[in-house]
């Protein structure tokens, strides 16, 4: 005898649950190291991407920038790739960027590039 109230009932199961492994922090590694700023700020993009609460911190440098890398001027998209650049200004305030890849990687491995120039365009 089939009733008006009856429903259809989904099991889940154990294994439909994604395994989240991780990152365990370099023990050497301490974030008041400037050797280690990128790592971290790698680790801080991974993490970002992987919370939803990261995905709205993104979401909101995004808009915040326009959508435009602050070194280049050129749009960030997927495509080119983008990572979390973070300056201390003058006030001992942290201040995150997003910039593309290889912008990324060459102001850690440039020598004559201004990072306090990045905090006064005002973004």
């Amino acid at each position: 005898m089939k009733t008006s109230d009856s429903f259809e009932l989904n099991l889940i199961y154990a294994t439909d649950t994604k395994i989240v492994r991780w990152l365990k922090t370099k023990s050497e590694a301490t974030p008041f190291d400037a050797r280690y700023a990128e790592y971290f700020e790698d680790r801080d993009t991974e993490r970002m991407f992987r919370e939803i609460g990261g995905r709205k911190k993104l979401n909101a440098l995004y808009k915040t920038q326009g959508g435009i890398c602050p070194y280049c001027k050129e749009a960030i998209t997927v495509e080119k790739g983008f990572r979390i650049h973070t300056v201390i200004g003058g006030d001992f305030k942290e201040r995150k960027f997003l910039l593309h890849a290889a912008c990324h990687r060459f102001i850690h491995y440039s020598k004559n590039v201004d990072e306090p120039a990045l905090v006064m365009q005002g973004l």
